[in-house]
């Protein structure tokens, strides 16, 4: 009776234990606009030449862009359930011999505010108004 006892208990802390989790719901998510994309002009792979302090041409290349679904205002991405989500876009240049900083551009799209940042490592981050 004892076992029996034992099992059932086991049995309902599991049941219940498993039944109890939250489930979320499917996040909304604001979507970049079309229009959104013109403040991220390089392709992966594709190069760009700068002009330098010197008037030499330094060729940059991009290495890197990216989409990704970052939480809203008010949520973290510790939350248990994030309800809103905005999207974030990046591309980064970097210059092909390596003596420049990498070069970054990031814009971010949410229900009111769409907001572009320039920055270059090391140096800082700039919002462009």
């Amino acid at each position: 009776m004892k076992k029996l006892f034992a099992f059932v208990s086991i049995l309902f802390f599991g049941v219940l234990l498993f039944s109890s989790c939250s489930k979320c719901d499917t996040p909304a998510i604001t979507q970049l606009k079309p229009e959104d994309q013109k403040w991220l002009p390089y392709e992966q792979g594709k190069s760009v030449r700068f002009v330098n302090e010197l008037g030499a041409a330094v060729l940059f290349t991009c290495t890197s862009t990216t989409t990704a679904y970052v939480p809203a205002e008010g949520y973290s991405f510790s939350d248990k359930c994030i309800d809103k989500q905005n999207t974030e876009a990046s591309c980064i240049i970097q210059d092909t011999k390596n003596q420049y900083p990498p070069l970054g551009m990031f814009i971010l799209r949410s229900p009111n505010n769409f907001i572009v940042q320039v920055a270059a490592e090391s140096r800082g981050s700039w919002e462009i108004d």
